[in-house]
């Protein structure tokens, strides 16, 4: 690989692993991005996370328009449902979760 691609690769890396590149306006696209990213790291021979963690690195870095879809998939899963495991499972979730499903109502307490 040429040195100017691998700089080019390292800074977009870099750029990822800060998080300051998703912030595009669409879910899909915001994967696309996170894919591009998987790629460049595999393409400089770099670790790959495991799918767990990009599921989870994906959840994290989501700009706030999607903060309560988020929140959804976080919360569902600390009341005992799956977390996902893989990167397409956590954009499946993430793209299924309606915003309507987002409700408070405090019970007994708690906040659901």
């Amino acid at each position: 690989m040429s040195k100017p691609i691998q700089d080019t690769l390292l800074a977009y890396h870099r750029q990822m692993k800060r998080g300051l590149d998703l912030t595009t306006p669409t879910l899909t696209a915001i994967k696309e991005r996170f894919e591009v990213y998987i790629r460049s790291m595999e393409s400089m021979r770099l670790a790959v996370p495991m799918d767990e963690e990009q599921a989870a690195d994906f959840l994290v870095k989501l700009n706030d328009d999607f903060s309560n879809r988020r929140n959804v998939v976080e919360n569902s899963a600390r009341l005992g449902g799956k977390f996902p495991t893989t990167l397409f499972e956590a954009y499946k979730i993430v793209s299924d979760v309606s915003e309507m499903c987002i409700v408070n109502v405090a019970i007994g307490g708690w906040t659901i």
